[in-house]
């Protein structure tokens, strides 16, 4: 692992139980064995590390649904794969996924609208699957947008919350498939046949 990919790690994991503001670079370059101005050798700040940690983190979740989607045909199956690859995704980077619940109100302007446009990217591949399955029959939903941008959230807050309390990822599936169906119409599989 290059030096930088260790500062990054270790931030990773300051960040997510310290917080942003809490994290301090001497405490960094403490973790990484580094003397407290080594760490501007790789990162110009704190600033540029929370950047590159949160959108590291949702352009690999992108490519990782973007690689699971291809040939699935049916939207309720993309439907299915797209919360199991975020639970999966979240399970496996949860210390990230915290950050980027929490620290977001950290990110100067510009680097928070990087981030969002990131994050209007994952609810626009959630929306297409949402209008694909409206275009066959098997949603009903007034407004597609609202409801990606509601469905994403309610994904975000309940993965944080299972992580939180311990649950299993095949029930937070299970629930999360639930939920989907309230909000999409209910012509969909009774269950999710996608394991996390």
């Amino acid at each position: 692992m290059s030096r930088t990919e260790t500062i990054k790690t270790h931030a990773v994991r300051l960040i997510a139980n310290d917080g942003f503001e809490g994290m301090s670079l001497r405490a960094l370059a403490s973790a990484c064995g580094l003397q407290p101005g080594s760490i501007y050798t790789h990162y110009r700040s704190k600033q540029q590390l929370l950047v590159e940690v949160v959108v590291e983190y949702l352009e690999d979740l992108l490519e990782s649904w973007r690689f699971r989607k291809r040939g699935i045909k049916s939207p309720s199956k993309q439907l299915q794969v797209f919360m199991a690859v975020y639970v999966e995704f979240q399970a496996s980077r949860c210390d990230e996924q915290r950050i980027l619940q929490w620290d977001l109100r950290s990110l100067e302007a510009q680097a928070r609208q990087r981030v969002e446009l990131l994050m209007d990217e994952c609810r626009d591949e959630l929306a297409a699957v949402l209008r694909a399955g409206q275009a066959k029959g098997q949603l009903s939903i007034a407004d597609v947008a609202t409801t990606a941008r509601m469905l994403f959230g309610l994904m975000m807050n309940m993965c944080v919350q299972a992580e939180q309390s311990g649950v299993a990822q095949r029930h937070l599936l299970a629930l999360l498939w639930r939920c989907v169906q309230g909000m999409a119409g209910a012509r969909l599989p009774a269950t999710a046949n996608v394991s996390a």
